[in-house]
């Protein structure tokens, strides 16, 4: 991954070469101008590439499942991680009729901004150690990190896996399926007519995605 040690003598051999990137200089020095990231329409990914985050959250926030990108223009492990973002972007786009996000409520939006960039939001609200940071949002509650490699099916898994976190089973075919499919399991039984057992079912997922994220 990119550490800001090597992104800070990048960034120094840049501004020394003005004939390759388009640079700008300023009171605070020399800087690349910001140009858009991934080249695909904003109804795969909506690149924020100027570091601002205002529409990130409202984006958050107005969708079930968003899942953001946060990288750095010049780092070459954001920049192998842009196709498979934008092919696992295009998978969930192609399974809504007609394109029409609105018709799913479980639709995944794909964002991702440049939060290097000097001037932008993101640079100046995160302290991040290494790019790209990647978390699945889900509506009313945290994200949760993916660490896997730059691979379009291990990120559609780890989407997949979020989204459904636990798997109910209604009759013994589907658990003999289960525990076939699975290396280790973990079952559990809840009464929802009872308040104490809903509120154990919520831990129980909690420790599902915790476990889903961290692979622990």
């Amino acid at each position: 991954m990119c550490n800001n040690v090597i992104i800070l003598f990048f960034l120094l051999l840049l501004t020394k070469s003005g004939e390759t990137f388009r640079l700008f200089s300023s009171g605070a020095g020399t800087y690349k101008e910001a140009r858009p990231f991934f080249v695909s329409s904003k109804n795969l990914i909506n690149d924020y590439f100027d570091g601002d985050l205002t529409h990130v959250f409202q984006t958050i926030n107005s969708h079930t499942f968003v899942f953001v990108m946060y990288y750095a223009h010049f780092c070459g492990i954001s920049r192998r991680m842009r196709e498979p973002f934008e092919k696992a972007a295009a998978f969930y786009l192609e399974r809504i009729p007609h394109g029409n996000t609105t018709l799913d409520k479980f639709h995944v939006k794909f964002v991702a901004v440049d939060c290097f960039y000097h001037t932008g939001q993101c640079r100046k609200s995160y302290k991040l150690d290494y790019y790209p940071h990647m978390y699945l949002y889900i509506k009313g509650t945290r994200g949760y990190q993916y660490f896997g490699p730059t691979i379009t099916s291990n990120l559609i898994e780890f989407i997949e896996k979020i989204r459904m976190p636990v798997i109910r089973i209604t009759n013994i075919d589907e658990f003999l399926d289960f525990i076939v499919q699975h290396e280790s399991n973990v079952l559990a039984h809840f009464d929802f007519s009872n308040n104490l057992q809903r509120q154990y079912y919520s831990f129980f997922v909690q420790a599902a995605l915790k476990h889903i994220e961290y692979g622990i």
